[in-house]
């Protein structure tokens, strides 16, 4: 017979079924390659919103100094704001520069947890926010 060898066993071609293998391990790499796309996707979503929870509640620490507070009531402001948008505040500190062109600053180390699957994540951020002393 020419052409290609056949097995003696009967079960003809030898490579018969290779490629429903090679199909099976080409999807396996592809949802491999979606979930971590999709976790990633997602640590940097949770990121984002730290972030903007963060410069949100430092603005609102600066607001509250601006109105003649104390620094624990523009932590305590900073907090709320920080919460509200579904982050935690690990650290807050409120600073006044030595110079006079610089005012008293809000500087916030924030958190945000995100769980995806079998992993969990914090994104941690800063964020400051100050005021600007009058006639600069």
């Amino acid at each position: 017979m020419k052409g290609r060898a056949q097995r003696r066993d009967g079960w003809g071609d030898p490579e018969r079924g290779s490629g429903t293998v090679l199909g099976l391990a080409a999807i396996g790499v592809v949802i491999t390659a979606l979930i971590a796309l999709l976790m990633v996707g997602a640590a940097v979503i949770a990121r984002q919103q730290a972030q903007g929870a963060a410069d949100l509640g430092a603005v609102a620490g600066a607001q509250e100094l601006k109105a003649g507070a104390s620094a624990d009531a523009a932590c305590a402001r900073a907090k709320r704001f920080v919460e509200a948008n579904g982050a935690r505040v690990e650290e807050c500190a409120v600073s006044v520069s030595p110079s006079p062109k610089a005012g008293p600053q809000v500087r916030l180390q924030v958190s945000r947890g995100v769980a995806v699957g079998p992993a969990n994540w914090v994104a941690r951020v800063t964020a400051n926010a100050g005021l600007v002393p009058e006639g600069q």
